[in-house]
């Protein structure tokens, strides 16, 4: 993506191409027209792309591999091209009979792809993501209350869990803070990032979840609002 630093969205195409779906093709001067394409994607760029897709589509499809080591001038080889080029058909021999059993590459392609190093690219692209680092996810639905977006004095992002959202977003001055729902939603695919889910129960029409704080949630917490938990939540 040499001429597009940076991709947001959904990522219609992309999953409609690798899920094997029907895409419309519209060429220049010739008949839109419908087929499936049997590809895989290979997106590369200088920023990590974002997509808001919240439904596991992309997830269970992404594999990402980070190249953030930069080389120094010194270290660079102005022939490294041509290098490859010449070696390229010994490196894909290489390649077919390292993974002549399709499964093999299948194994290390799903374990890259739920790596700490894939993780550590997510955080940097969803606060919902990077802020589920400094909390912890019980097997029953008895942490922190959900809460809503508006509230009488002070917020209590110690009971709350969307009030620690906003006190995420306000501590690393991010802006445009998704909805109760569509922060459910996105808590619930961060969660499985996680290996972990996200669970609610309804007690007398409040949403009390799983959620609970650990230590790095210290870091953003507001201090003027003190330590108390109120009713239903834990630290």
């Amino acid at each position: 993506m040499p001429d597009q630093t940076r991709y947001v969205g959904e990522g219609a195409g992309i999953k409609a191409i690798t899920g094997g779906d029907p895409v419309e093709i519209d060429g220049k001067y010739e008949k839109q027209f419908t087929t499936v394409l049997n590809a895989v994607v290979l997106a590369t760029n200088n920023e990590p792309m974002t997509f808001t897709e919240r439904s596991g589509g992309i997830a269970r499809r992404r594999v990402i591999f980070p190249f953030d080591n930069p080389v120094s001038e010194a270290e660079k080889d102005p022939d490294l091209t041509a290098k490859i080029r010449r070696e390229m058909p010994v490196i894909i021999r290489h390649l077919l009979a390292m993974f002549a059993d399709q499964n093999k590459a299948k194994t290390l392609l799903i374990e890259q792809r739920d790596s700490a190093e894939a993780l550590g690219v997510k955080r940097g692209t969803d606060p919902v993501i990077d802020m589920c680092a400094a909390l912890y996810f019980m097997n029953e639905p008895r942490g922190l209350m959900m809460g809503g977006g508006t509230w009488a004095g002070q917020p209590e992002p110690r009971a709350y869990l969307y009030h620690l959202y906003l006190a995420f977003l306000e501590y690393h001055g991010l802006g445009k803070p998704l909805s109760v729902n569509k922060f459910s939603r996105a808590i619930k695919s961060a969660a499985r990032e996680y290996r972990a889910s996200y669970l609610t129960r309804s007690i007398n029409g409040r949403a009390q979840t799983n959620v609970g704080i650990n230590e790095l949630a210290e870091e953003f917490i507001p201090r003027a609002y003190g330590s108390s938990t109120a009713e239903g939540g834990e630290e």
